[in-house]
């Protein structure tokens, strides 16, 4: 009798658990909004070195005194000159390096080599409003104009270790929009991918299909790479004259007298033949610090991450690898190989699939900024971080400074349609996708002010229920300018 009571016990306690289980996963909302995950870049979220201990700090994004690093650096320059030894500007540039990324750095596998960890929220930004509520810009700006839209209840914030292989975070993303869906009782998420979130979206419909995805917004995204990285590892160090004074004419003041006096006079600075030789000995002493930023500070943080591998564009890894993949792991080089076949190669091949998979999708690139002055890309538009060419999955774009030319027509037949920009400066027929891909000039790299009407756009690209193209709301052409002072954004005409 007692056996058969245990065994009855037993089975109420088994029935008991089932019930709740099926009512969980029969759980279903209709209120009409599906939950919108925010896909986060490098540096939205800090990362903290001893985390839970009383010594937890930030240490990156890293607080910089600016005025020091500048000092120091000037007076290491001035004794290299003097002393006509380079090895004292070369340890001062590694010591300031070091003291910024040391301990961001991998061990030979591509995994943390120290205890630095990032921040991640698994619940609903309901229950993190001090992270958006005061958020000028960026990330959490965005997140603020999701929840007015849908509710905090329904957005949600991905952030992963975008140090180590995407593939890896690619696991960890599923199971956050299984749980997020879960949450939520809806079967479906929209996604905004925001600057390395569109590289890791990518990765994840790679590895697990847009199934769960009913929109994806690709903002400033590195899903295309970037070509700062890449010829970085590839040691294609060069300053030249015009590109380095035509990125400075990026940096606007907001003043159209003082940025036109500022443009002029950095023009004239451009072609000015008394700054050659300077320039020439600048080149001589930079590829003398390549050399050693190379071996002793590229090498040990930046190239230790298989995360940043990853924004290696195909026609500059084999000599990446060739000068940065020396003391990796046979793992981490087959990761690496890996994601170079299989994700970078076919980056629209994934996007397409997502596409006819019933996935809308929406790509807004910015241009009219530059990018660090130190490649030989460095004439190339960008939004202050990463290459329009980039962001834009291919479009043709004339040099900073400069236009397409008088009379040049568009590379690709589209459909009688015209994808050239009234400033002359970017052909969008190239793009992978160009009917889905809008150009914001002005506008630095995620952007998104605080009440701009770029949350306007992004909205309507949020609350479409059908894939929405450059061509079907009067208000948001594929070409826009965007007021800094006004917070507008009006066609280029």
């Amino acid at each position: 009798m007692k056996k058969l009571l245990s065994v009855l016990l037993a089975l109420c306690l088994t029935v008991s658990c089932i019930i709740p289980a099926s009512a969980q996963e029969e759980k279903s909302c209709d209120c009409g909004s599906l939950p919108i995950i925010m896909v986060c870049g490098v540096g939205a979220l800090p990362f903290y070195i001893d985390a839970g201990t009383e010594n937890e700090a930030v240490y990156f994004p890293p607080e910089v005194n600016i005025g020091k690093v500048v000092f120091e650096a000037l007076g290491a320059i001035f004794l290299s000159t003097f002393l006509w030894d380079l090895s004292i500007l070369s340890d001062k540039v590694v010591e300031i390096a070091h003291d910024i990324l040391g301990k961001l750095g991998c061990d030979e596998n591509g995994l943390p080599a120290y205890n630095v960890t990032h921040t991640s929220y698994e619940k609903s930004m309901a229950h993190h409003k001090e992270l958006y509520e005061n958020a000028e810009s960026a990330e959490f700006a965005i997140v603020r104009t999701a929840a007015e839209l849908v509710g905090a209840d329904h957005v949600y914030c991905y952030n992963c270790d975008w140090r180590v292989d995407p593939v890896d975070n690619s696991k960890k993303m599923h199971a956050f929009i299984e749980r997020v869906l879960s949450e939520t009782g809806h079967e479906k998420v929209k996604l905004v991918a925001c600057s390395m979130g569109g590289l890791q979206t990518l990765t994840y419909f790679n590895e697990y299909t847009s199934d769960l995805v009913d929109t994806a917004v690709f903002l400033s995204s590195a899903h295309n790479g970037l070509l700062f990285v890449g010829n970085l590892f590839a040691g294609d160090f060069v300053l030249d004259q015009y590109d380095f004074f035509s990125w400075l004419k990026t940096f606007k003041t907001g003043k159209e007298s003082t940025d036109k006096f500022l443009g002029k006079l950095l023009d004239r600075l451009a072609v000015t033949k008394l700054l050659v030789i300077p320039f020439r000995l600048l080149n001589r002493l930079g590829r003398a610090l390549n050399e050693q930023a190379v071996e002793r500070v590229l090498k040990n943080t930046l190239a230790t991450m298989p995360g940043m591998w990853s924004f290696v564009c195909s026609d500059t890894y084999p000599a990446a690898k060739q000068l940065m993949m020396t003391e990796q792991s046979e793992q981490f080089e087959a990761d690496a190989d890996y994601f170079q076949q299989n994700i970078r190669a076919k980056s629209k091949e994934i996007l397409e699939s997502a596409e006819e998979n019933g996935t809308k999708l929406a790509f807004v690139s910015h241009y009219d900024k530059g990018v660090v002055p130190v490649t030989s890309d460095a004439c190339v538009h960008g939004d202050g971080l990463i290459e329009t060419v980039c962001t834009s999955g291919g479009a043709t774009v004339a040099d900073y400074g400069k236009t397409l030319g008088e009379g040049y027509k568009q590379a690709k037949e589209c459909s009688d349609h015209n994808h050239l920009s009234a400033d002359g400066v970017i052909d969008a027929s190239t793009c992978d996708f160009p009917d889905y891909t809008w150009f914001v000039r002005g506008v630095g790299h995620v952007g998104f002010n605080k009440d701009s009407d770029q949350h306007e756009l992004l909205r309507w690209l949020l609350t479409s229920d059908s894939q929405q193209t450059v061509f079907d709301n009067e208000r948001y052409p594929q070409f826009l300018q965007a007021d800094i002072n006004e917070m507008t954004l009006t066609p280029i005409q």
